[in-house]
């Protein structure tokens, strides 16, 4: 009995040491296989990076295109470094500035009024908040080309036919017209960026601020502001 009891404890013995072998082989092919998969997933994106990039960075050195005789040369870089090229990155930065400014304040404002007060119809205003994303930007730049242009847009001559005046108050084309249009896709953006980040902040260490006194204002910079700043400056970033 006592030599049949020691087979049978043998045999559990080689039987759990042939699954943990077993167990052990799975898991090395298993991770074996996520670093071939990674490696294979590594190299994919590396091609589809790392050859456009260096087709350009040929392209700007060479004077002809790949495949024809040429010479290297800087001549691109030359005709870059220009006063109109100064004045066009000028341009876009003070636009990019202009938009995004104010687009910022009325997306936190947009976005406190939602996750900070019991405004009625709060879903159909997010939805309507974000509606742009649901427009092709061309499609709201071929339609503000129709109201807002100043010779034959239909809100100045809707102005022109109420007032008696020959002047077109509006300009689309113009650089606020330009702001304007980026905003209404900017703000979207930058609402559902910053709405997370209002419902995920703790209310109570607001009411705690205005419990010890604090104004609604000094609440807002003090605790609201400093726990949305990360956001923001993201929000803004992006």
């Amino acid at each position: 009995m006592s030599v049949s009891a020691g087979e049978g404890v043998n045999n559990l013995v080689e039987r759990r040491t042939t699954g943990l072998s077993g167990i052990g082989r799975w898991l090395q092919a298993t991770a074996a296989g996520r670093l071939a998969a990674l490696a294979l997933l590594v190299l994919v994106l590396a091609f589809l990076s790392v050859y456009p990039l260096s087709m350009l960075l040929y392209g700007s050195l060479h004077s002809t295109p790949p495949g024809m005789a040429g010479t290297f040369n800087l001549d691109g870089y030359r005709d870059v470094i220009t006063l109109q090229s100064a004045v066009t990155l000028l341009n876009t930065v003070g636009i990019s500035l202009a938009k995004t400014i104010p687009s910022v304040i009325l997306a936190v404002l947009l976005a406190w009024i939602l996750a900070r007060t019991d405004t009625p119809f709060r879903g159909a205003l997010e939805v309507l908040i974000t509606l742009p994303f649901f427009i092709p930007p061309i499609l709201t730049a071929m339609a503000w080309g129709m109201l807002g242009n100043p010779q034959v847009g239909l809100l100045n001559q809707l102005y022109q036919w109420v007032t008696g005046s020959e002047t077109a108050p509006i300009n689309v084309y113009s650089y606020g017209g330009v702001v304007w249009h980026m905003m209404q896709y900017s703000v979207p953006f930058l609402f559902l960026l910053i709405v997370d980040a209002f419902r995920a902040m703790d209310p109570s260490l607001e009411e705690a601020a205005t419990m010890c006194g604090a104004s609604r204002l000094r609440t807002f910079r003090s605790v609201t502001l400093q726990l949305m700043l990360p956001a923001l400056t993201g929000a803004a970033i992006s």
